[in-house]
């Protein structure tokens, strides 16, 4: 990260991939030290399988989806927006939306084959 603040004369293309790299790293450092914190417990074999499924759960649950929105949230808006330009935020965005449509509207005839398999107990 010194690297990026050192660059005082370079161009806004390295600027912007600094800066943005700087913010990505931040965000995804706590949740990468959680999961080899978990995965070096699991080879030490500090918890029994039992213990392990009950941790795995919270993390999943609770956790990991509570930092990612802490993280999240810490980002200001403007900072977001000089790191990514608008029209490259509503691609994105309408892209997953789209993607999730795609894949329900593809899985729906498969549910209708076999409803026994889509309930939820």
């Amino acid at each position: 990260m010194r690297a990026c603040e050192q660059k005082q004369g370079a161009d806004s293309l390295e600027d912007w991939s600094c800066t943005l790299l700087t913010t990505i790293i931040g965000a995804l450092l706590p949740i990468v030290v959680i999961l080899l914190v978990g995965f070096f417990s699991g080879w030490h074999k500090d918890f029994t399988g039992d213990q392990a499924t009950i941790l795995n759960r919270m993390v999943m649950l609770y956790a990991l989806p509570l930092l990612l929105f802490g993280s999240t949230v810490s980002i200001s808006r403007s900072r977001l927006l000089e790191n990514v330009p608008l029209a490259l935020a509503v691609a994105v965005a309408a892209g997953m939306v789209g993607s999730f449509f795609i894949v329900l509207r593809l899985r729906r005839p498969l549910d209708a084959e076999s409803p026994a398999c889509s309930q939820v107990d």
